[in-house]
């Protein structure tokens, strides 16, 4: 089962719109000691833990387990880039670079949600479904530290900062000529990094 993020204060509301529904005088009436429901949090945690079964939880994802042949796949790799080493006449340290890319968030979803006491697996709604833009880095051998590439999701210019942007401009002139600055790839439909915007780098 997947469930819409929840925390103390969305459960709130929700018994607060179903009391409202179907049992509005609970609000009014009076108990003994002259005091009125409240739906506080402390309530709401009380309810859900003893009522419901529920304990919030961390949302959990399929362990990423290391592959049986992990010792000949790093000896492959090593045998690949020596052999692309000496067939290029890569001489210079320089010329030898390492990237990779991050996925960087927007907004980045709730992560939590009260689930079942005991639950092995707890999935949220939306966990996967992110707007995103991708961050290529790199630097080389010689320590050199390559600009950075930024890949937004779109095909038109609309996706992409303004020219009015703050140090657009500025952005632009040292998307090449210093380590620190970044460029704007080619536009594609998608965020993520692809053979022609991995050509754009070099």
């Amino acid at each position: 089962m997947v469930g819409v993020a929840l925390d103390t204060i969305r459960c709130c509301g929700i018994i607060i719109a179903h009391l409202t529904v179907s049992c509005p005088e609970i609000f009014e009436a009076t108990a003994k000691d002259s005091s009125h429901f409240r739906c506080t949090k402390a309530w709401v945690k009380k309810f859900v833990a003893h009522t419901l079964n529920w304990s919030f939880r961390h949302a959990t994802c399929t362990a990423q387990k290391t592959p049986s042949n992990a010792n000949q796949l790093c000896l492959d790799q090593f045998y690949q880039s020596t052999l692309a080493i000496h067939n290029c006449a890569i001489f210079y340290a320089s010329f030898y670079v390492n990237i990779d890319q991050t996925n960087i968030v927007y907004q980045p979803a709730n992560t939590t949600i009260y689930e079942e006491v005991s639950s092995k697996q707890v999935a949220v709604i939306g966990q996967e479904e992110k707007r995103a833009f991708t961050v290529v880095v790199g630097i080389s051998a010689s320590g050199d530290a390559l600009p950075f590439q930024i890949i937004y999701c779109g095909k038109t210019a609309h996706s992409l900062p303004t020219k009015t942007t703050p140090q657009f401009k500025v952005m632009q002139d040292l998307s090449w000529g210093s380590s620190c600055a970044f460029q704007i790839p080619t536009l594609i439909g998608r965020h993520f990094n692809s053979c022609a915007t991995m050509w754009a780098i070099f």
